[in-house]
């Protein structure tokens, strides 16, 4: 929880003065995000699950080096939430996933600096799983069990 908490503070501080892409001569930096879908898939001795897709969110912040011959390097650090349901004879089950991604790209842009160009990101992204919430729903009863940093 502390975690989460100390993520969502760091991202709403870095908001207001980054709220956009900001040029300096060695750097740009902003803010990122946006709306996640996520349907895991699993199966079981009687079959697949059928989870129902859910809508998440990520925001974060990016870093992008000076390119150098139209490549640079740009670092993200994204809190990402991600939503399920599984629904079962008389038995409802919401998951809610949290994670911090850490991605490092290569980006290569095709147009020279300062004009509107298309680029081309690739590179590793690393995630570290924060917390799993399960609520169970059977009949009126809801229950709920955090899971800390377990995925």
């Amino acid at each position: 929880m502390r975690v989460r908490t100390f993520l969502v503070v760091v991202c709403l501080l870095s908001g207001p003065s980054a709220a956009f892409a900001q040029q300096t001569s060695d750097v740009q930096a902003g803010v990122i995000g946006g709306l996640t879908l996520f349907q895991p898939s699993a199966s079981d001795n009687t079959g697949v699950i059928d989870f129902s897709t859910k809508s998440g969110w990520a925001a974060g912040i990016f870093i992008t080096t000076r390119p150098r011959g139209g490549v640079s390097l740009q670092q993200e650090l994204q809190f990402m939430v991600r939503r399920t349901e599984l629904a079962q004879p008389g038995v409802l089950f919401k998951q809610r996933y949290t994670s911090v991604h850490v991605p490092v790209f290569v980006r290569i842009s095709t147009a020279p600096r300062g004009t509107t160009s298309l680029h081309i990101l690739a590179g590793p992204a690393f995630s570290f799983p924060t917390g799993v919430e399960q609520t169970t729903i059977v009949g009126g009863s809801v229950s709920t069990e955090d899971h800390d940093g377990e995925a």
